[in-house]
């Protein structure tokens, strides 16, 4: 640990010039900085960074603790237990587009898994009967990184017993970016269960007790029908030996959870992992009848929330800047009123996996005549105009882009009139495909990408576009419908063109990547 302290009554000295001397420091002596694992710089506030001595710049943070200053704050962060606990379980090589850095918990992270660790800790202990809870952290607080550290640190708890902790996820993306966030990391690597058959074979693992480790699955991947005869299977087993059923060394952490976890599938996954924990982390809980994050992760009234980091905290962090938004085109092509109204009153995204195909067909007609407004071939030709010339005027060449589209028929017809104003080589459609069963505008667009591509598989294809964009020039826009509108990382995305109609927390949510 280095400290590195300027004058707080000094004009013309603050942190960042002591923060600029250590990185000086690195330079100096290289050898004895391949021990120092934290830097201070501080004045009148003080600012924590990982020393990574190949790196120009890294980003530096606040530590805060409750009724603290600044200063006081990071005392607290250098006392004996919660120092040594950072080095071990909170700070990480991280391999970042090719480069090698180092990751440390921000304040609200390393709070967050601490009171994950210390629920199960407690209740192992006999000391509570609480085995769920609920941490409400703001988009972009780093929910994923939370998730890894609290599985991280529970791994080698020593009350755990060689643990199973299972990441539940309702998308693919999301399922893909946790398995390279947790690969990016010089941690216990996790595994994918990449089918149905793959989880009853987890399941049944060890005649019943289940796989031990880190794994990662779809909650799509609990169907009733699919698992109700392992699940009587496994019931018989548990009345004379212990089972997955009756394991209380089983944690399971809920990204997303005001999604997808009120229907048959979370609740054949809460009968089989009967006697887990459930860490659910969200920034938009929901309470609706039938649909209510608090209760089904927390303990309300007496406990809303297991840890809480709002948007006002998030503002003053400096992690939620402002949003612009700038209607254009209204007169032309956007919803009429009535058509907006029909959009609000359907609650056709909340609806669970498990039931969304199964949706009343009188619901389907009243959103039918929205989508054909939206997916009109000539107004999306008018709208790709406009896009192309904004983002020649105000993003090419600093940032890159995103327009969202309101189906994956719509996101075929903005590439065609896009590529009409851009480069071809400007845009990419990033979406899921039914190469069977899609329309022939969408058929057209697997060909073409597959023609480029050098005939690889659709996922393949998908993964190398996402990564391109990240690191390369091109492709510069991305067109997406569903895909990467929630927990999608990527710096250089400055600027979304919206043109999906979308409300409550999911409109919230795709702000986030901007």
């Amino acid at each position: 640990m280095e400290i590195e302290c300027k004058n707080p009554a000094s004009f013309s000295e603050n942190w960042f010039d002591a923060y600029r001397q250590i990185k000086d420091y690195e330079k100096t002596v290289p050898e004895l900085y391949k021990y120092v694992q934290i830097g201070i710089a501080a004045e009148q506030t003080a600012m924590y960074f990982p020393i990574v001595s190949w790196q120009e710049e890294i980003k530096a943070d606040q530590w805060k603790e409750e009724e603290k200053d600044p200063i006081d704050s990071a005392i607290g962060m250098l006392s004996k237990d919660t120092l040594l606990d950072i080095i071990r379980n909170f700070m990480f090589f991280r391999v970042e587009m090719g480069n090698a850095t180092k990751v440390i918990a921000r304040y609200m992270q390393y709070r967050a898994a601490g009171k994950i660790v210390e629920r199960v800790s407690a209740n192992l202990r006999g000391e509570d009967e609480k085995n769920k809870g609920l941490i409400w952290h703001w988009q972009g607080s780093g929910k994923t990184l939370t998730m890894i550290f609290a599985a991280h640190k529970l791994y080698h708890l020593k009350s755990l017993e060689n643990p199973s902790i299972f990441f539940i996820v309702d998308r693919i993306e999301l399922e893909e970016q946790l398995y390279t966030e947790f690969n990016s990391l010089d941690i216990v690597k996790p595994e994918i269960i990449g089918s149905i058959d793959e989880l009853r074979k987890v399941l049944k693992h060890d005649d019943g007790k289940g796989r031990r480790g880190i794994m990662i699955t779809l909650i799509h991947k609990f169907r009733v029908e699919e698992l109700t005869e392992l699940q009587n299977e496994l019931e018989e087993l548990s009345k004379q030996k212990e089972t997955i059923l009756t394991r209380k060394n089983v944690v399971g952490f809920i990204d997303e959870g005001h999604r997808s976890q009120y229907g048959t599938m979370a609740g054949q996954m809460k009968k089989i992992l009967k006697k887990a924990f459930f860490f659910s982390l969200t920034g938009t809980p929901i309470s609706k009848r039938g649909k209510d994050t608090y209760l089904e992760f927390s303990y309300p009234p007496e406990e809303k929330y297991l840890d809480g980091y709002f948007i006002t905290d998030s503002i003053q962090d400096g992690f939620t800047v402002k949003l612009v938004y700038q209607p254009r085109l209204e007169k032309e092509v956007h919803l009429k009123k009535e058509m907006l109204e029909t959009f609000l009153e359907v609650e056709f995204d909340e609806l669970s996996g498990d039931i969304r195909d199964k949706v009343e067909e009188r619901v389907k007609k009243r959103l039918n005549a929205i989508n054909m407004f939206l997916e009109n071939p000539k107004r999306i030709e008018l709208i790709a105009k406009d896009i192309a010339g904004h983002f020649k005027e105000n993003v090419d060449g600093t940032f890159k882009a995103m327009v969202v589209a309101a189906s994956r028929k719509s996101c075929a017809y903005y590439k065609e009139a896009l590529d009409k104003w851009l480069p071809k080589e400007y845009s990419e459609v990033v979406m899921t495909y039914n190469e069977r069963s899609d329309t022939q505008v969408i058929q057209h667009r697997i060909s073409e990408a597959k023609s480029r591509y050098g005939e690889k598989e659709m996922d393949e294809i998908r993964k190398e576009i996402v990564e391109k964009f990240k690191e390369e020039e091109y492709p510069k826009i991305l067109i997406v419908t569903d895909m990467l509108l929630t927990g999608f990382d990527a710096p250089i995305l400055q600027t979304m063109y919206l043109d999906k109609p979308l409300k409550e927390h999911r409109l919230l949510q795709v702000s986030i990547p901007v």
